[in-house]
């Protein structure tokens, strides 16, 4: 069983954020937002990772083929 751990100070600002009464619409703009920042985050691991590791598109062909989940640092 997990013990829980108190919230971050960012954790209860993002629900600080969440009590407030807003339109639906205003939450799905909030949905993309978030979304759009989670998804800015990731392409930039990846594309570093790629810098990182020389990866050609022989290597970006293998990897969406296979199932190689070896570290590559």
């Amino acid at each position: 069983m997990d013990v829980p751990r108190p919230l971050t100070p960012e954790q209860r600002e993002i629900l600080a954020l969440f009590d407030r009464d807003l339109p639906e619409a205003a939450w799905a703009e909030i949905r993309d937002l978030l979304a759009d920042y989670f998804a800015r985050r990731v392409a930039a691991a990846a594309d570093e990772a790629w810098d990182r590791n020389a990866w050609s598109e022989e290597d970006a062909e293998r990897l969406l083929r296979g199932h190689d989940r070896r570290s590559t640092t």
